[in-house]
């Protein structure tokens, strides 16, 4: 360790083991120089892992950390994540913003003559279960789903609230703590028209699906490792077509009339790269990003990006950013060699194809093609279930099976696609100097769970189109897909983090990481392991949290991953032509014949949504329990 990550680990140490927590107090109030923002940033980055069970000992002038041991059961390992997921959402209810929010929610206000609070959208499970036991009711007459987007300042009819406040409030209930979603993203209430003021079953939300799961790329096809074995194993015209098109669209798409007239790519050099080409282009590349690190005014940045993402995009002023011009000479450059490497002995045909694809460097340059056709439709043709799930009493009646299904209807998906369509890419414009669509037309959803397989929820969660008297046929239904690797910055509070920043931006030749959109993947998560490293940390180690989440994945048309990959001309949605509320009413239909009767008949179950009465003072499922009231958390 240097001496100043030395200093910084002492005074962490000293900071955990004071007993009253005055010096963690003292630590967080402090950081005005960068040995103070190196104390800092060490104490809460080392108060956060011990909190999470980790070891620290002194070892000669430093500290050893050792993770929790691996837990082989299960059990052990799920509750173990539920109490480290329990301490970021505690330390967020503590907030003195989100406990007015909550007071706010739950303090009866007048609207059309009565009073109404969030209380209001609960459903009342005494009064549920008496009717179930009463006997006198129709299946279809119990619970009636349907979907209510959230659309910014839409109110609820019955209470007056709004409905992204509705929505926030239910998702504070969640055992993870509640965090906005950077990218795109449709939030989705959905009620019960059969309950008074239409209670909440659950909620549902999609949004941008994350950029790196290796699982879902293997199972889409968009892993190099995928393109590379069937151009191995089954070169074929088509693939070489594919090939081609791929290398033509990538060029295309990069707008080069500043390269050309200033003398660092030719006309011909576009039509027959050399490794000149591709050096050249490089070293562009590498001027224009240190331009980027000098220079570049984030706020301005922003500040345009923001403007894009509403609408009123000067396309002309990203393109000129040093950060852009960057970002598009290294794609040009790779996709130069690829096409210098798939092309060096002639003309591209199967035989060769196949004999390259065999090769290191033909690999790699399919692999560029991959990660190109990947980016093309990670914005768009794909979505990430963010939030899906119930909320009590119907989370007794397998109300989360319900919002599994009602994720992948036309309803949800249309509103997706109808908020983006004709939305430009920034990245794709930016790096264009004009609007670039893609079509918002989604062909994929996948989802994590929070604690890997089995997930009830997930597993056997499936429509069988033909129950659904729409005049379908097959099946849609969750692949379980594998487990991500478990590496973020989970593990560590936002106060950590941002010391970590504080820190890194203090250190003289640090690189800058401004958050700025196009930058690269996860400004966070490079804030933190260049801060970790700053203090002498074993970044690799602490970043490895261990949260590995279970993987799904839904196919939404018989040719969904084809047309990802770029290798279907249509996704063939499997519910083209349906009428949206015919099919979520439907899907309501399905999922009481085949989820919600058997429940009906268990005395457990009626007990336990019976529990959720809004008599006062309220104990209900779907109250946000306060920090003073964990010892009564159900």
């Amino acid at each position: 360790m240097s001496d100043r990550a030395w200093e910084a680990s002492a005074t962490a140490l000293a900071v955990m083991e004071a007993a009253d927590g005055v010096a963690l107090n003292a630590a967080r109030a402090g950081a005005l120089g960068e040995q103070e923002a190196a104390a800092r940033a060490g104490a809460l980055v080392l108060a956060d892992l011990r909190q999470r069970g980790w070891r620290t000992e002194r070892s000669g002038l430093g500290i050893t950390l050792s993770p929790p041991e691996t837990v082989g059961d299960r059990l052990e390992e799920r509750a173990r994540m539920r109490a480290d997921l329990q301490l970021e959402r505690r330390a967020q209810l503590r907030s003195p913003a989100v406990q007015d929010f909550l007071d706010r929610m739950e303090r009866s206000a007048v609207f059309e003559g009565r009073l109404v609070s969030i209380f209001d959208l609960m459903g009342d499970g005494a009064a549920l279960a008496a009717t179930i036991r009463g006997g006198a009711w129709e299946l279809s007459d119990l619970i009636r789903p349907y979907v209510q987007i959230v659309e910014p300042g839409a109110r609820c009819a019955h209470t007056g609230i709004l409905l992204s406040e509705i929505w926030r409030y239910f998702r504070h209930t969640w055992s993870t703590p509640y965090r906005s979603t950077p990218g795109r993203g449709v939030q989705v209430l959905v009620r019960d028209a059969a309950g008074a003021r239409h209670p909440v079953i659950g909620l549902i939300m999609l949004g941008s699906a994350p950029s790196q799961i290796s699982v879902r790329d293997a199972w889409i096809g968009w892993s190099a490792e995928a393109l590379v074995k069937v151009c191995t194993t089954a070169p074929s015209d088509t693939l070489v077509a594919w090939v081609e098109g791929a290398l033509r669209h990538g060029v295309e798409e990069l707008r080069v009339d500043d390269l050309l007239a200033g003398g660092s790519l030719s006309p011909t050099e576009l039509l027959r790269p050399t490794p000149e080409t591709v050096a050249r282009l490089h070293t562009v590349a590498a001027l224009a990003r240190a331009e980027h690190g000098r220079f570049a005014n984030a706020a301005s940045i922003k500040l345009s990006t923001s403007r894009a993402m509403e609408g009123g995009a000067d396309w002309e002023q990203l393109f000129e950013q040093p950060l852009f011009r960057a970002k598009r000479c290294t794609a040009l450059a790779k996709l130069l060699q690829a096409s210098l490497v798939l092309h060096r002995e002639g003309p591209l045909t199967p035989a060769v194809l196949g004999r390259l694809a065999r090769s290191p460097a033909g690999a790699q340059a399919l692999a560029t093609l991959a990660r190109q056709e990947k980016a093309s439709r990670m914005g768009s043709g794909i979505a990430d279930v963010v939030v899906c799930g119930a909320v009590s009493p119907y989370r007794e009646l397998l109300g989360g099976k319900l919002m599994a299904l009602i994720a992948v209807s036309r309803e949800v998906r249309g509103a997706w696609e109808r908020r983006y369509l004709g939305a430009s890419s920034i990245i794709a414009s930016s790096l264009a100097g004009r609007p670039v669509e893609r079509s918002p037309r989604l062909a994929v959803l996948t989802t994590t769970a929070l604690y890997g397989r089995p997930c009830a929820q997930y597993d056997r969660a499936r429509l069988r189109l033909e129950e659904l008297s729409l005049g379908l046929a097959g099946e849609v239904r969750y692949h379980w897909l594998g487990e991500t690797c478990g590496w973020g910055t989970s593990q560590l509070s936002d106060d950590a983090v941002e010391a970590l920043s504080l820190l890194v931006s203090q250190r003289r030749g640090g690189q800058r990481v401004d958050s700025v959109f196009g930058e690269g993947v996860n400004p966070r998560l490079r804030k933190v392991r260049d801060g970790l490293v700053a203090l002498g940390l074993p970044a690799d180690l602490v970043l490895r949290h261990g949260r590995r989440r279970g993987v799904y994945g839904v196919d939404l048309g018989s040719d969904a991953r084809a047309w990802l990959r770029g290798m279907a001309p249509s996704p063939g949605v499997f519910d083209d032509g349906c009428e949206p509320q015919a099919m979520t009413d439907a899907i309501g239909a399905y999922w009481r014949r085949r989820w919600l009767a058997p429940r009906l008949c268990r005395q457990d179950v009626l007990t336990a949504v019976a529990r959720h009465t809004l008599s006062r003072p309220v104990r209900h499922g779907a109250r946000v329990v306060r920090e003073e009231e964990v010892g009564e958390e159900r």
